[in-house]
């Protein structure tokens, strides 16, 4: 499922040892190889698009200003028009966004290149040690948006050791000194964020022999370890200056099961306790995991789901964000609520919202699932379809398209009548979704057929009729599936060897 404000697990386990300890220029880095022609197979090229009847012929000031607002979005292309081409590539074990740079990190090496040409604007040896976690490594779980905050990567060995580099300049290599087993990640802003639990787990081999004999006898709560809670604390990357500290009280679990976890032997199995919690960052959110202490906070630290409500928070176009009920474990779940960043509600609205996967910059309704699709302007109903909908990949001045368990449907803004619908395998996860002025993008995947492994692919949709454009299988590489993110309007695809630009 496509889903903006998917939080990114960072792989901060130890692994190897930190290296190098200045910065400096690498003469010998790989530079980036230039067209190379992916076979992809042109459908159709082009459609006009109607509007209200009539042919719609933009001035060249009125395309610029779409253009520019769909490339805000961070989901908006550049018109791709038919199956792209590879415009260039540089290895890397995978790549990261930074204010409309494309940075490949290679070994220890970060080099940030543009997102045009491929063109090298700086080049740093972080000092980290081999493939440092910096910020939201997109090539691999994450969807992070191309954004203006400094670069902050860490080594994968302790003591963690942090570099950051700000608009194009390396401003600090230093060691973090951190309590043992403290959890850390970049977090938003040029910040790191820290999370730090007490107590001990505790053996529970015991116990689950005991459940094992006993068919549907849930674990007693009062066995789950209640420790005093966690303290997540963000400092900046650069100096360490202490930005907030928030302390989140432990919620008593009511299904011990969700705190179980393998030990060191394959019999062995034990209950997690929050000492154990971890911390990740993604869309401007941080997120602390753990027994009883899971929970979203915004980038200043303001609580936006405590321990134990089972709130999912995630972001929506207009820089708002979107908190909804735990549907598996409420009785009767309360209604949706549209956040500011700041964590304060401005208003509710009943059912699941879906936040939007891409836009064409022209601002969005609020979505609702509640056993059909509804929009909303605020608490006004505009409208509601008879739709499925699981997710909404795009809206745009006149088109919102939404996916069913089996089809994706495009839906007129204004009224959500069905202009079109085009079936989807079934098996297939739509892992991404872009736009252009006229179509919609979908990079889907699909893992059903063990024989062929997973397959990935690049299909075209025109916005208006759903007809199919181009389609084109996405190239393998040794990264357990490729990624496909925007820069510039321009799709980056990273695969586990390399980081490249397709147009």
């Amino acid at each position: 499922m496509v889903d903006r404000g998917d939080f990114v697990e960072l792989d901060i386990s130890a692994a190897t040892e930190a290296g190098g300890d200045a910065p400096a220029e690498d003469d010998e880095s790989p530079q980036p190889t230039r067209r190379r022609r992916w076979r992809g197979v042109a459908i159709v090229v082009g459609i006009v698009t109607v509007v209200g009847g009539g042919l719609y012929v933009g001035t060249g000031v009125q395309e610029q200003r779409a253009t520019a607002a769909r490339l805000a979005d961070g989901h908006g292309l550049r018109s791709v028009p038919e199956a792209p081409d590879t415009v260039w590539s540089t290895p890397a074990r995978y790549g990261v966004l930074r204010d409309d740079v494309v940075v490949a990190v290679d070994g220890s090496v970060a080099r940030g290149h543009d997102p045009a040409t491929g063109a090298e604007l700086w080049s740093y040896d972080l000092g980290l040690g081999e493939n440092p976690s910096c910020g939201v490594e997109f090539g691999f779980r994450g969807d992070e948006l191309s954004t203006g905050d400094p670069l902050v990567c860490l080594s994968r060995a302790i003591p963690y050791e942090v570099a950051v580099v700000d608009d194009g300049e390396l401003t600090a290599q230093r060691v973090l000194d951190l309590p043992a087993g403290a959890s850390v990640a970049p977090g938003p802003g040029g910040s790191l964020v820290v999370a730090q639990g007490d107590g001990d787990p505790v053996d529970a081999t015991v116990l689950l022999d005991e459940l094992a004999s006993i068919e549907g006898l849930a674990p007693d709560p009062d066995l789950v370890p209640l420790v005093e809670g966690v303290d997540v604390a963000a400092q900046d990357a650069v100096s360490g200056e202490p930005l907030w500290t928030r302390h989140l009280e432990p919620h008593v679990v009511d299904n011990g099961w969700r705190c179980v976890e393998l030990g060191e032997g394959d019999d062995s199995y034990r209950f997690a306790g929050a000492g154990e919690a971890s911390v990740l960052s993604g869309a401007g959110l941080v997120q602390v995991l753990g027994c009883g202490v899971s929970a979203t906070l915004s980038a200043d630290g303001t609580v936006l789901a405590e321990p134990g409500s089972g709130e999912t928070v995630v972001p929506l176009p207009g820089a708002l964000l979107a908190r909804n009920p735990d549907l598996m474990i409420a009785v009767e779940p309360g209604p949706s609520e549209v956040l500011d960043r700041q964590g304060e509600v401005l208003h509710e609205v009943p059912g699941t919202i879906l936040s939007p996967s891409a836009t064409d910059g022209t601002g969005s309704p609020t979505f609702v699932a509640n056993g059909s699709l509804r929009a909303f302007d605020g608490t006004q109903e505009l409208w509601s379809a008879p739709v499925g909908a699981e997710q909404v990949l795009a809206v745009t001045g006149q088109v919102v398209v939404a996916a069913t368990s089996y089809a994706i449907q495009g839906l007129d803004r204004e009224t959500g009548q069905m202009l079109w619908e085009q079936d989807v395998t079934a098996s297939a996860w739509l892992s991404s979704a872009f736009v252009d002025e006229e179509r919609l993008i979908l990079l889907a995947t699909d893992q059903s057929n063990p024989e062929e492994g997973l397959t990935q692919t690049l299909t075209a949709y025109g916005l208006r009729d759903g007809e199919v454009r181009w389609q084109q299988p996405v190239p393998d590489g040794p990264a357990a599936g490729t990624s496909v993110q925007v820069a510039d309007g321009r799709m980056v695809v990273t695969d586990g060897a390399t980081v490249s630009v397709v147009e």
